[in-house]
């Protein structure tokens, strides 16, 4: 594929985020005397941990919404419904498309040159989620099973989860809640930090698929330092 037609493909991904941990590597220099201090300690939260799953997509320089679900996984319907509130409307968007009709008014999605990328998960496969891209022309790029790091937006999330971390502890909390008022704080920082300066790495995500998969190749299907 050429370079500029990275463009054109629409990289969407699920991902999960355990609130209150920090996705970074913690390292500590500490003496032996200290190792038992809780300044040099990394907190654990099995007791009450907090634990987010979300979806979004790309495309290009272009960001996609974020749809953030609550515990456990979903099903084939909620990926549906979630393609259809947010992958639609994105795609509207990509190709200039003002959506201006009633509720009454049968829309058609405008896919134009846009190829969606997506896993095998079995969600993603599922014969009614195949029956959605047919009815909306939506053409899904084939995509290798168990792929050595070859979708960019992976790189997307351990920059999002160390932002949201950050803006976690400025909370002052000690300890993620599972109150369904701080769920929702916890999910209002998360669409802030979704849209928070992470367009900056696109165009290098998107520019570098020709070497990452050159990479992978050379290395005969094995990882590469992306």
């Amino acid at each position: 594929m050429a370079p500029e037609r990275w463009d054109n493909v629409c990289f969407s991904n699920e991902s999960k985020i355990e609130i209150g941990y920090n996705s970074c590597q913690v390292w500590v220099f500490r003496t032996v005397a200290e190792k038992y201090n809780l300044d040099c300690a990394v907190p654990t939260f099995k007791g009450n941990r907090v634990s987010l799953m979300f979806w979004s997509c790309f495309a290009g320089v272009n960001l996609g919404p974020l749809f953030i679900f609550g515990k456990g996984g979903i099903s084939s319907m909620d990926y549906i419904q979630v393609l259809t509130d947010g992958l639609l409307p994105f795609l509207e968007t990509l190709n200039g498309v003002n959506n201006t009709c009633d509720s009454d008014t049968i829309q058609v999605a405008t896919v134009g040159n846009y190829i969606f990328q997506q896993d095998n998960a079995p969600i993603h496969t599922s014969a009614v989620t195949r029956a959605f891209f047919h009815q909306y022309h939506i053409t899904v790029m084939d995509w290798p099973a168990m792929s050595p790091d070859l979708n960019p937006i992976e790189n997307l999330w351990p920059i999002m989860k160390d932002k949201f971390y950050k803006k976690w502890k400025e909370l002052g909390s000690n300890k993620p809640s599972q109150s369904a008022q701080a769920v929702e704080v916890y999910k209002e920082i998360l669409q802030e930090v979704w849209k928070e300066g992470l367009n900056g790495v696109l165009k290098n995500l998107v520019r570098g698929m020709p070497k990452r998969i050159a990479e992978v190749i050379a290395n005969k299907d094995g990882h590469c330092h992306w």
